[in-house]
């Protein structure tokens, strides 16, 4: 979970709404993929201590959300402000200690909760399916470097993004059965970290990082 350095590109062709989806869900706000990519930019400055510019790119994914959240309410509830501000609070908090286990923590609160406001809406590619292909590749280089620990966390984060991806692909039945080999590589990835057993975390990685790019290929 080191890098969005390739987010902006590839969110591009995540935005297009899905044909054929009729009314099921709306087409996604503009702004809300721009709060993804400052999200990414943000992760990038606390990781490499930059904490000052850590509180000014908070600032700046806090005002995009706000001028946002009467266009989300329909879609992701009165709370969703609130819902927000808690975590940008907590997460302001553990900026300005310079604590970085801390703000990983509320980082990943508040990526999983625009994750939850994006499943409400219409994506061809959804920017979690991404996001686990980043993952993996981060993954995979940490398997190379031996940094298990590292590993473990990647798949873990990636198998909790499948569980949403499940859902929101729920009614493609090809999508699902992709995912759910997915999620079984990822575990088998993350068990044999747990083990140390570099040889076998590799190789479930590399299957992995096939699917996640054939899925990725498939709806282009």
């Amino acid at each position: 979970m080191k890098r969005f350095s390739i987010m902006i590109l590839i969110l591009s062709a995540a935005v297009m709404a899905l044909p054929g989806m009729g009314n099921a869900r709306p087409q996604p706000p503009e702004g809300l993929t721009d709060i993804f990519s400052s999200l990414g930019e943000l992760e990038e400055t606390f990781e490499n201590n930059a904490w000052t510019e850590a509180e000014e790119g908070l600032a700046e994914v806090e005002e995009q959300f706000e001028k946002l959240v009467p266009v989300l309410v329909p879609v992701a509830g009165k709370s969703i402000g609130d819902d927000f501000s808690f975590i940008a609070k907590a997460m302001k908090k553990s900026l300005r200690q310079k604590d970085e286990e801390k703000a990983t923590k509320n980082f990943i609160a508040m990526q999983r909760l625009i994750f939850d406001v994006m499943d409400g809406f219409d994506y061809r590619i959804h920017p979690m399916i991404l996001i686990m292909d980043r993952y993996t590749q981060e993954a995979l280089d940490a398997a190379e470097e031996k940094d298990f620990k590292e590993v473990t966390a990647e798949m873990l984060e990636v198998r909790a993004f499948l569980k949403k991806g499940l859902r929101y692909y729920a009614d493609n039945s090809q999508v699902s059965r992709q995912m759910n080999v997915m999620d079984t590589l990822a575990q088998n990835a993350g068990e044999a970290a747990e083990k140390k057993d570099q040889e076998t975390a590799e190789k479930e990685l590399k299957k992995l990082s096939v699917i996640i790019k054939d899925l990725i290929f498939s709806m282009n």
